[in-house]
């Protein structure tokens, strides 16, 4: 019966991984083990791309480094942690030339630093 429910209420790429499984024979709990392991994974792997590939919108609504804060609370969802110094690294690169330029030569140590440099 839950499961029944489960399939009602997902939609596009859920509801798609839900019928590839075969669900007829499987149980819930095995159900909801394989569900959190997938989207867990899946949702691990956009937060990597988006620290590794990100860029800074200077036109958009939040500062250079409000914008690291932000990056740096969405690399705590991630399971393993990146050390300090190499998010600092993945960061920069979402900025302009000139600014990546100002961190390099700064080589903010930590977080705090890094976000004074940006201020």
């Amino acid at each position: 019966m839950k499961l029944v429910i489960v399939r009602n209420c997902l939609t596009n790429n859920a509801a798609s991984w839900f019928e590839m499984l075969n669900t007829t024979e499987t149980v819930y709990s095995e159900f909801k083990r394989k569900f959190l392991e997938h989207w867990e994974r899946t949702r691990q792997e956009e937060i990597r791309l988006k620290l590794s590939q990100g860029k800074f919108d200077p036109k958009g609504h939040l500062k250079m480094a409000d914008y690291f804060i932000q990056m740096g609370q969405l690399s705590r969802l991630l399971e393993l942690p990146i050390p300090t110094e190499e998010l600092i690294n993945l960061i920069a690169n979402h900025y302009t030339p000139d600014i990546r330029s100002a961190i390099i030569v700064s080589k903010p140590r930590n977080c705090e630093a890094m976000v004074n440099l940006l201020k």
